[in-house]
């Protein structure tokens, strides 16, 4: 997501999921962060076939917001 910590927390607080893990929830997606070039995690979110394909949608979306804002020309 880049190097915009406060950009990666709120666009990953979007996300569908859950924060334990269930029967339905077969796939997880992390935020990391990277120090001394070490991914370390921060917070981790369980979800099933179809948050993830929301997921997918929040993130495409976000980072085609946050590229037109930053690159605008």
């Amino acid at each position: 997501m880049g190097n915009d910590s406060a950009f990666a927390e709120k666009t990953f607080h979007m996300l569908s999921g859950d924060d334990n893990i269930s029967e339905s929830t077969v796939l997880c997606i992390e935020l990391t962060s990277l120090i001394d070039e070490i991914s370390l995690p921060i917070t981790i979110k369980h979800c099933t076939l179809d948050e993830l394909a929301t997921n997918i949608q929040v993130l495409a979306k976000e980072l085609f917001k946050q590229l037109n804002l930053t690159n605008p020309g």
